[in-house]
């Protein structure tokens, strides 16, 4: 058995714990309202969004403990879509949405832009595809 006293730092600590769906979540936060200690166990393997929980560390959380607890922002972020820039976490629907009104023509002005294909630029072929794909949907729209 783990000793969960043992793994958490010390701070003011909330806690829920549903036996039914064989969930535990603990956050630890700092005297400021600042998360320093995450941890979610579950029976199923589903867990919040890792990326998430990482950008809460040392945030004093928006939403407060509800949030912490649940895992999830109480107001969701726009759907990135697939990813098709891994290096920088960006998704199909970003780089439509970036493209949409027609200035960014280049897979190097969406970069600038958005900072998609400047890293390894494994993403550029898609990108570009991406950008013909919207130059046809502006087109159709218009007819």
């Amino acid at each position: 058995m783990i000793d969960v006293e043992r793994l958490l730092p010390a701070g003011d600590r909330i806690e829920a714990f549903d036996e039914t769906r064989g969930t535990r979540r603990i956050a630890v936060r700092h005297a400021d309202g600042s998360l320093i200690a995450a941890l979610f166990l579950t029976r199923s393997g589903s867990l919040p969004p890792r990326d998430w929980i990482a950008a809460q560390l040392g945030a004093s959380p928006e939403d407060g403990a509800a949030a912490l607890l649940a895992g999830r922002s109480a107001t969701p972020a726009p759907d990135a879509g697939p990813i098709v820039c891994v290096c920088f976490d960006v998704g199909m629907n970003m780089i439509l949405k970036a493209v949409a009104d027609g200035r960014l023509t280049s897979p190097a002005e969406v970069g600038a832009a958005i900072s998609a294909g400047t890293n390894c630029g494994s993403c550029r072929p898609a990108i570009a595809r991406l950008i013909e794909q919207s130059r046809h949907m502006v087109v159709e729209a218009a007819e």
